[in-house]
């Protein structure tokens, strides 16, 4: 393992070659002390550019490296980035774009957040859900997370084919909108059972029509305890007087 001193004294060009070559390669460690300590990289102008130069080589030697520069770009709200971070997640198979998809969610990249949140509906379709009350379903995460926050302050609009007494009679329609009440909620939860939380604001408190949608659900079989939960969380009493007909069509068959 290199030392900070030994870190600080590489240029971006001899780290930039050893990648390449597959002489070396960073563990993630290295790689966040060598953004931490080299001074080449303090700004996030010079980050991207190194991001750049990277990014034809994507592969296990540069792997380290490339995620704190996207955490670092994201972090510092480098608008400029967004195209390179595009690209290469457009070059990545699915299963390794998580951690650039949360970085264009992060520096609110339209199209990305449009592509993502349009691929519920067919998501939904394709998947067979079965009820888990404990666990986020990993496919539905994204396309949730993106449809919140595309148009928090319309999110019930968005939502609301899968908040009818039709969706919610099933289990597979009430996984769902317990999904998209957890991520509404920013709560993931792994199938390791750890409660995580996204870096996402709660989307749930910046659409009031939620507190209905919550009202309504609490008389549902199985997602009665969450609605009643988050109706208390956000301070939302669910009314009493909520129509005899929602209640009836809100309960799971």
């Amino acid at each position: 393992m290199l030392s900070d001193d030994a870190l600080a004294t590489l240029s971006i060009d001899a780290v930039v070659e050893a990648l390449r070559a597959d002489r070396t390669s960073l563990s993630g460690d290295e790689a966040q002390r060598l953004c931490a300590n080299l001074p080449a990289l303090a700004t996030a102008e010079a980050s991207l550019a190194l991001f750049e130069r990277l990014v034809p080589h994507d592969g296990n030697a540069t792997d380290g490296l490339i995620w704190h520069l996207v955490r670092a770009l994201a972090g510092a709200r480098h608008l400029p980035a967004i195209p390179a971070l595009r690209r290469l997640r457009d070059r990545r198979p699915p299963d390794r774009r998580g951690q650039l998809t949360d970085a264009l969610f992060a520096l609110g990249d339209r199209a990305t957040l449009e592509e993502v949140a349009a691929a519920l509906a067919p998501t939904v379709k394709a998947l067979r859900i079965t009820w888990d009350p404990h666990h986020t379903t990993d496919e539905l995460r994204d396309p949730i997370r993106a449809a919140f926050a595309r148009a928090p302050e319309r999110a019930t609009e968005a939502f609301a084919p899968y908040f009818t007494p039709k969706a919610l009679a099933s289990e597979k329609g009430a996984k769902v909108a317990l999904d998209i009440l957890l991520l509404g909620e920013r709560v993931v939860v792994d199938h390791h059972g750890t409660r995580l939380e996204t870096s996402d604001p709660s989307w749930l408190e910046r659409d009031p029509r939620w507190g209905e949608v919550l009202a309504r659900l609490t008389t549902h079989a199985r997602l009665g305890p969450t609605a009643r939960r988050l109706a208390r969380r956000a301070g939302t009493r669910p009314s009493a007087a909520a129509p005899a007909a929602a209640r009836r069509g809100t309960r799971a068959r």
